[in-house]
């Protein structure tokens, strides 16, 4: 080892600042080895050999080492810079592929994003033609929709026309089957008569009575005279008796349709609260002389039992309070104001 030593720089000699000195300095070269490169090496650590074998050749007398170890060194040097050289080409080359690959990889790039906008822009195209196509589907949907209900409408117009024009015909067909003047008699509801609402008008004067299909008394009224009135208005059941004495009476059905609250004239007859008279607190009065008002509510019971008009026993007006189901009785009497009160 101290043979080999003995012609290493810095060792030769066997001073220890020397061998310090040496000793950093190839560490040093090393270092530079890992980082840089062989070729750095070994021109870096080649220099001190070459340099102390120049002097060994001038100073020295044997100068046959001192040549070999400058020869040495400088084939050593010679193959540190070809080495360096070799590294900083490839390095160049490295970098030039490395730029190529960029370039390459850029223009791929932009060949990707460029084929993208085309795709995109045949997507946008073929979604366009979509939303065109659509659009002309759903007007034309729009239209076959509106056009069918245009006949939908037609058709139930029609159906609601046939309808009304039916129910016209029926209560026409009932007016024209019960429209009838009766002498004095007697007659049958369900038999001379369909069951309903009727208005009677008087022709000369005379008697009218009516019965319910129990017997019970149900009108007594006297009519076409100066102490009767005029006209009537009963609501006849199946089986009812009616009987005429003294007299002709005119039978005309009525069509029944419920009054708002306000101010109403009522005649001589039943009407019925909910159905043809719309309910509330009313102040009734009459122009009339006299005659019998009464109110029975829906159980049967009299809520209101007045002769109403002028006379000894007799009131000229009344407050009710009329609730759907009541019914008004009102005898003897051609016209009853009903007016709105508190």
């Amino acid at each position: 080892m101290k043979e080999i030593l003995k012609n290493v720089v810095g060792f030769r000699t066997e001073k220890k600042w020397k061998m310090v000195v040496a000793s950093i300095y190839y560490v040093f070269c090393l270092l530079l080895m890992v980082a840089v490169g062989v070729g750095a090496f070994l021109i870096i650590a080649t220099i001190p050999f070459i340099i102390f074998a120049i002097i060994s050749i001038i100073k020295d007398k044997n100068k046959k080492k001192a040549l070999i170890t400058l020869v040495c060194g400088i084939l050593l040097f010679s193959v540190g810079i070809k080495s360096d050289n070799t590294r900083e080409v490839n390095e160049a080359n490295a970098k030039q592929v490395i730029a190529q690959n960029k370039i390459i990889t850029d223009k791929k790039a932009k060949e990707v994003a460029k084929a993208k906008v085309i795709s995109d822009a045949k997507a946008k195209k073929i979604s366009d033609e979509k939303a065109i196509e659509d659009k002309k589907l759903a007007d034309a949907q729009a239209i076959k929709d509106a056009e069918t209900a245009r006949l939908q409408a037609i058709e139930d117009k029609k159906v609601e026309d046939a309808r009304i024009a039916k129910e016209a015909k029926d209560a026409q067909d009932i007016i024209n089957k019960n429209t009838r003047t009766f002498s004095s008699g007697e007659y049958t509801v369900g038999t001379h008569l369909d069951a309903g609402a009727y208005e009677f008008t008087f022709i000369g004067s005379g008697n009218l009575t009516v019965y319910g299909a129990d017997g019970t008394l149900l009108s007594n009224e006297i009519g076409g005279s100066n102490m009767g009135v005029s006209k009537y208005r009963s609501i006849l059941t199946d089986r009812c008796k009616i009987k005429i004495s003294g007299m002709q009476m005119k039978v005309v059905p009525t069509n029944r349709s419920l009054v708002a609250y306000g101010n109403i004239n009522l005649h001589a007859g039943y009407w019925i609260v909910g159905q043809d008279v719309t309910k509330g607190r009313y102040t009734a009065s009459t122009k009339s002389d006299s005659g019998n008002f009464v109110i029975y509510s829906s159980n049967g019971s009299p809520k209101t039992n007045e002769i109403l008009g002028v006379g000894e026993y007799a009131v000229k007006e009344t407050v009710i309070d009329l609730d759907d189901g009541d019914i008004i009785s009102i005898s003897s009497l051609n016209s009853v104001n009903f007016k709105p009160t508190k």
